[in-house]
C-alpha cells in the first residue's frame, strides 16, 4: 500500500482501498466525497502500465520514476 491516503472522489473505485482495523486491506468500494482511501503501490508502479485513468494515480506514477 501507498503510505499516504489519497481524496476518495479522485481515484476509480477499483484502486480505492481501506485498511481494516485488524490491518488487512479491504476494498473501499463506494465513497462519499469526503472520504479518504488508499492505493495499492501495484497501481502507481513505474514498472507496470500508467494508470491513465486518474491524474492523481499518474501524478504518483511519476512520482516514482514512470515514464509516459
Amino acid at each position: 500500500m501507498e503510505p499516504d491516503p489519497f481524496p476518495a472522489y479522485r481515484v476509480p473505485a477499483r484502486h480505492r482501498w481501506r485498511i481494516a482495523p485488524d490491518g488487512t486491506a479491504v476494498p473501499l468500494g463506494r465513497a462519499v466525497p469526503a472520504d479518504t482511501c488508499r492505493v495499492s503501490h501495484f497501481s502507481v508502479c513505474p514498472a507496470r502500465p500508467a494508470p491513465v485513468e486518474s491524474p492523481e494515480l499518474m501524478a504518483r506514477w511519476r512520482s516514482h520514476g514512470g515514464r509516459g
